[in-house]
């Protein structure tokens, strides 16, 4: 676990997935601190102190924070795993195509996003007012003004990990009648078309077109 996963995964285990988590440990501190106070003798007080330092105090906090970096690190595999895990799901005969029209697919959003998406800091792409806060639609995370964020082409922002969640890594086979990346907030449909045995003929759109076979979700 690196610094930046490490930070991540503190950050995550407070969002609010895991705040129970957070909850249920801060009441069984109390329960057990008040037992502790109102119930010891003065010769196994300390003894009880170190026990509720060692078995209470201090692991609960590190396992929430621990299973916060497993869910990040589940959530972060490549988005070539993702294809693969859902072209397994398809009929043989339809692997090799689906995953060529996949890869062309990942290939011209990688392209569209360089000069389509912008990069920075929250506050300068999407200025908040005083006394506002902006939540993240994917993590439920307040967005921090001077957070390194990339706007989508409607204008909403979201944080890297969560645009690399969102768009990068998150392409399940549905057939929702959904060909492109859409904003998770307001539905907007933006970037290249996908569509299934056509690699060539993808367009790079701005409006949804529905397709009669078999289509990508996309977020």
């Amino acid at each position: 676990m690196n610094v930046g996963q490490l930070q991540r995964a503190f950050h995550r285990s407070f969002s609010r997935p895991y705040l129970w988590l957070w909850a249920l440990w801060i009441t069984g501190m109390a329960s057990f601190g008040f037992g502790v106070v109102y119930t010891s003798s003065s010769r196994d007080y300390l003894i009880e102190i170190i026990i509720y330092v060692a078995f209470l105090a201090i692991p609960p906090p590190i396992v929430i924070i621990t299973y916060a970096y497993v869910v990040e690190s589940r959530e972060g595999f490549g988005p070539n795993s993702s294809i693969i895990n859902d072209i397994t799901h398809l009929p043989p005969s339809r692997n090799a195509d689906t995953a060529a029209a996949l890869q062309a697919f990942s290939k011209e959003w990688s392209k569209w996003c360089e000069s389509n998406i912008k990069e920075g800091k929250a506050n300068d792409l999407s200025p908040i007012r005083a006394g506002e806060e902006s939540y993240c639609p994917i993590c439920l995370d307040e967005i921090d003004p001077h957070e390194e964020v990339k706007q989508l082409p409607c204008g909403h922002v979201l944080p890297l990990p969560c645009f690399d969640i969102c768009f990068n890594k998150h392409v399940p086979l549905h057939s929702y009648g959904k060909n492109q990346h859409q904003c998770p907030l307001c539905r907007e449909a933006f970037g290249p078309v996908y569509r299934p045995n056509r690699g060539s003929s993808m367009l790079s759109s701005r409006t949804s077109n529905t397709l009669p076979h078999e289509t990508i979700w996309l977020a």
